[in-house]
């Protein structure tokens, strides 16, 4: 131990050769040897010496030594840190009273204003390391830990990590987050009530897309984690106005935390019964997501071009837009599961929007099927009786929206009269029936209206009357009936009846 010590302050007056391989080879010992590290750790001497020869080293500007080697130096003492702090509590606390954690403060500060020097990086990461081992199974650092470095790690602090760090290289702070925040409800408060907590769920937020689960499968699921515990302690509506955007409906991290919302509901991790004021919310996000979704759909139409000529034409948003608005079809259909959120979802419109998106996408989307044998085939919705070679291939960007919405319809009226007269009063009937055909950019439509019009029409005789009175303008050709013979006409009582040709 003496020789430690020893070792430790002669670093704080620089950093020899010989001292730098010695420190080297206390670092790989302590690595392998638990006793060793349980001896030092428990030393109050070992860890003086230590914060102090870091911060003689981060604040030296002698000549004889370059910056690398100061940086090695650092990122050596640093490591030994980390390595002996794993000894257990006893180590965690004599660090603590050292301060260590100011240590780590002076160092990412030196490595986030030096952010052209590469090995700035690599003590980023150490560091982070450092302070995530400082209260990892230890109950009482934890909240003072925490406390103090949402404290010092400001807004401006929080953007510099991430914007200077690799994602990987963050992946300390997330298991120091988590660890803090997850058994103390408190703890989680901070994120949205403080400037540096605010900036970690927006940077959060920002990179928690497809790609990063793709490529840093541990780092997302930290990141969901802590999104998730944000919004099972009823902070849903504060994230996602904290990463709305000055410029479109929806940003890209509003869209993954609406991804995050749609996954809890879908593993049964949120308890609505506890989350009162989240299906009203989910309705206002919807109805705005909707409104530019019928726009977009109106100017993408071909057939629509010159009546938007003298609308604004910025579809930049259209593929946020659309994965938002067939996200959040599927997410109110989660949520109109249970009785009191389905009430408070009827309560806020969600009817009226709902099928106002499904007359717009029954006006400006074609329908499209497709034939093997003679190529593609489309038929407009703006004339039933039109078909055409082609059809404007951005359309193809709002796939799903007419089965999924046809399928909320469906769940919201299943066993509900007032449900079913309203859809009646807002001219819904119709807009369904017009849904039961073949439509390859809304697999299985058909089904899903025909089984919509059947929870539609149950128990309920004036939908039903509303439904007889009906008369067919036209028959469609149908692909099941092609090679049988058989023909679809309209008779002459306005019913369609099958005809064998002769």
């Amino acid at each position: 131990m003496e020789t430690t010590v020893a070792l430790l302050r002669n670093l704080q007056h620089g950093s020899s050769t010989e001292a730098l391989e010695s420190l080297k080879q206390l670092v790989l010992e302590t690595q392998s040897n638990a006793s060793l590290r349980e001896l030092l750790g428990e030393e109050p001497m070992v860890w003086n010496n230590l914060v102090a020869a870091v911060q003689c080293t981060t604040t030296s500007t002698t000549v004889t030594t370059s910056k690398d080697e100061l940086s090695e130096t650092i990122k050596n003492l640093l490591t030994l840190g980390r390595n002996l702090l794993a000894a257990g509590q006893q180590s965690q606390d004599n660090a603590c009273n050292a301060n260590l954690e100011k240590m780590i403060e002076n160092v990412l500060q030196a490595c986030l204003a030096n952010a052209d020097n590469a090995a700035s990086s690599g003590l980023i990461t150490t560091s982070l390391q450092v302070l995530a081992n400082t209260i990892a199974g230890n109950a009482r650092q934890k909240e003072r830990v925490w406390r103090n470095w949402v404290r010092y790690a400001d807004e401006w602090f929080m953007n510099s990590l991430f914007a200077f760090s690799s994602r990987q290289a963050i992946l300390p702070l997330l298991f120091f987050t988590w660890n803090c925040v997850s058994e103390r409800a408190s703890l989680r408060d901070t994120l949205l009530n403080t400037s540096s907590g605010r900036a970690l769920l927006l940077q959060l937020s920002m990179i928690a897309d497809d790609a990063f689960e793709e490529s840093q499968s541990k780092a997302f699921e930290l990141t969901y984690y802590i999104i998730a515990s944000v919004i099972r302690n009823g902070g849903f509506e504060q994230l996602y106005d904290l990463a709305k955007s000055e410029h479109y409906v929806l940003s890209d991290p509003q869209l993954n935390i609406l991804k995050i919302v749609d996954a809890m509901l879908d593993s049964q991790q949120i308890d609505l019964g506890q989350q009162p004021k989240l299906p009203t919310s989910l309705v206002k996000i919807f109805e705005a997501v909707a409104i530019r979704s019928s726009y977009l759909m109106k100017a993408l139409n071909s057939d629509h071009s010159t009546a938007a000529s003298n609308e604004k034409l910025d579809v930049t948003d259209a593929t946020a837009i659309w994965t938002a608005v067939v996200l959040l079809l599927q997410t109110l259909a989660h949520v109109s599961s249970d009785l009191s959120a389905k009430e408070a979802l009827l309560k806020n419109g969600l009817l009226e929007t709902a099928i106002a998106l499904l007359g717009a996408a029954n006006t400006y989307v074609p329908r499209r099927t497709i034939k093997h044998s003679s190529g593609g085939v489309s038929s407009s919705p703006l004339d039933p009786t039109a078909e055409s070679t082609s059809s404007p291939e951005s359309m193809k960007a709002f796939a799903f929206v007419k089965r999924d919405t046809v399928r909320l319809l469906s769940t919201l009226c299943y066993k509900s009269r007032f449900v079913q007269d309203e859809v009646r009063r807002l001219h819904g009937i119709e807009l369904v029936l017009s849904q039961c055909n073949v439509d390859d950019d809304n697999p299985y439509l058909r089904e899903h209206a025909v089984l919509c019009v059947r929870n539609l029409l149950e128990e309920n005789t004036d939908n039903q009357a509303l439904v007889a009175e009906m008369e067919a303008i036209k028959v469609m050709p149908s692909e099941a009936l092609e090679g049988t013979g058989i023909t679809p006409v309209v008779g002459t009582d306005g019913k369609v009846k099958l005809q064998v040709d002769k």
